[in-house]
């Protein structure tokens, strides 16, 4: 880990139990994110994690830490904006980005750069479906999801007895 000379010991103490602490957070918030996606509260709370982590690891001089941090900060706030949704491609970049930041606690001689074009092709990719989830309910199209001439049927004018099933079944 390559940081600025005159950080004290007890000073690198506080910095790598700070940053243990808030790679929980991100873990554990990311995790709620990929499964319920449009929790504002979670991702709040992860934005400002990433934010604090950035802040910290910029103080000490561990620029490759603060840069990466950044990189999911941006990510972040663009969930934070409602410009982007969260999708596996992003969820997957984002844990990348987590694990990535493990790995530079432990020995930074692997550069971020591959990780923080990963997250920046990730805001800007087309969103991908969110993955299914256990319990979620999947409309199977029916013979009314057409009306004359094949056109389809506006959704105000669909009734509640349409066909419904879960999400498990419907993949079966």
């Amino acid at each position: 880990m390559t940081w600025m000379s005159d950080v004290t010991p007890e000073e690198l103490q506080v910095f790598l139990q700070e940053v243990e602490e808030l790679l929980a957070v991100l873990e554990q918030g990311l995790v709620t994110l990929e499964r319920e996606d449009g929790d504002s509260a979670t991702l709040q709370e992860v934005f400002r994690a990433a934010h604090t982590l950035k802040g910290s690891a910029a103080t000490i001089g561990f620029t490759a830490m603060a840069e990466l941090t950044h990189a999911m900060e941006t990510a972040l706030d663009a969930l934070r904006r409602g410009r982007r949704r969260m999708d596996r491609g992003l969820a997957d970049a984002l844990l990348d980005a987590l694990d990535h930041l493990r790995r530079l606690i432990e020995d930074d001689g692997e550069p971020v750069d591959d990780v923080v074009e990963r997250l920046r092709r990730s805001i800007e990719a087309p969103e991908q479906p969110p993955a299914a989830r256990r319990g979620a309910f999947t409309r199977i199209p029916g013979p009314r999801d057409r009306g004359a001439r094949g056109s389809p049927i506006p959704p105000v004018a669909r009734r509640e007895a349409e066909p419904w099933t879960s999400s498990s079944s419907a993949t079966a």
